[in-house]
């Protein structure tokens, strides 16, 4: 499948443009994310998460990859990424049953 094809068209239908060179697409489970862009954080500031993954001001958006780890290990984070999802949504999915009933 040619990958890049798809990201382009992807990219076409969200109205986005890609940052070429910096863009390099990968097959699916093959990409790389660097963590630390918006670190976990008991007291976010600006450019943080709570500890649900929450950016500052937002109570219903959660960023579950690999940006709200502080720094990423020189190894696989596949794992502690997924496994830091599921606390996530399982957090959220409570939270979110208690505000309805």
């Amino acid at each position: 499948m040619d990958w890049d094809f798809v990201a382009r068209t992807l990219w076409r239908l969200m109205g986005a443009l890609p940052l070429k060179p910096l863009l390099i697409v990968a097959p699916p489970g093959r990409g790389f994310h660097s963590g630390g862009s918006f670190p976990l954080s008991r007291t976010p500031g600006e450019t943080e998460t709570d500890l649900l993954g929450r950016p500052r001001g937002f109570d219903r958006i959660h960023v579950v990859d690999a940006t709200v780890l502080p720094s990423v290990p020189a190894t696989t984070i596949t794992y502690t990424i997924m496994a830091n999802a599921h606390r996530v949504g399982a957090e959220a999915a409570r939270l979110d049953q208690r505000s309805v009933s």
